[in-house]
């Protein structure tokens, strides 16, 4: 009875109730005339995925300073709406990052294509590929708020990014979905960890490898877990890195294999 006690005061944390480090918000920094520039260390975890992102502003660049004051957003460039297709079209732009209608050219770069700054069609925006890169690229432009934007890419994109001093994000390509207890999928230096989507459902995604080991405190990626592990916070406020299990047989005693999949979507040891 004890040990059930202490089982039910695990508490799922992290990027909503579970895990340290499921994927820090990366912001993409917005320059006038070269695009909306990534300035993050990472692509995507939200940490491998996409690790936090400071989007800074140069003026050397053009860049829009991220205190020059609260976005003011003229038009939908989601939607396209508060703009007159084809005359104008919505871009994430001006001078606190805010959207505006402006007149499209006809070569216009579409999704994926290497952009210069406002020549992506209606409903993209110019994001550099990353921070040691020079080529920008046009990605599709979604709402960081409401999660919504990246449906038509398919299920392996997000809303991750949010571009700085905007009110609007780029979708990103997720890493592979992968299964926590064998790996599969994963590189050899990632593991297979819990990523926490925009909309705030769980899944399984390849993540940096940590060092972390079985029984170790971890931490918002100091050290993140090893493969096999993932980084689950009891209620007195300290996380612990965590075997994977799917039967009691897979844990060492007194540890018992413990969860509730789908949420969280796996299972682990724990006392």
């Amino acid at each position: 009875m004890a040990a059930r006690m202490r089982i039910a005061t695990l508490a799922l944390l992290g990027c909503g109730a579970l895990f340290f480090g499921c994927s820090d918000e990366p912001v993409a920094a917005l320059n006038r005339d070269a695009g909306a520039q990534s300035s993050s260390d990472a692509g995507g975890a939200r940490d491998a995925s996409a690790s936090a992102r400071d989007g800074g502003a140069d003026a050397r660049d053009g860049s829009v300073a991220m205190d020059a004051g609260t976005p003011i957003d003229q038009c939908d460039p989601l939607a396209q709406s508060g703009c007159n297709p084809p005359a104008s079209k919505c871009v994430v732009e001006g001078p606190v990052a805010g959207t505006r209608c402006i007149t499209p050219d006809d070569d216009d770069v579409d999704i994926d294509e290497v952009c210069m700054g406002r020549d992506c069609v209606a409903g993209l925006a110019c994001v550099r590929e990353s921070t040691t890169s020079t080529i920008s690229r046009c990605v599709k432009v979604c709402d960081v708020e409401n999660a919504v934007g990246c449906e038509s890419l398919g299920a392996d994109y997000d809303c991750t990014v949010r571009i700085s001093g905007s009110n609007w994000g780029a979708c990103q390509l997720l890493p592979p979905l992968c299964n926590p207890y064998d790996q599969t999928a994963c590189d050899a230096e990632e593991a297979c960890q819990p990523w926490l989507r925009r909309d705030g459902t769980f899944e399984m995604r390849c993540r940096d490898r940590g060092t972390g080991k079985a029984g170790d405190l971890c931490t918002t990626g100091n050290p993140r877990c090893d493969r096999g592990l993932a980084c689950v916070r009891t209620t007195d406020g300290n996380a612990f890195c965590r075997q994977y299990c799917q039967t009691n047989t897979d844990c060492a005693p007194p540890d018992q294999c413990i969860g509730a999949v789908p949420s969280p979507p796996f299972m682990y040891c724990a006392e």
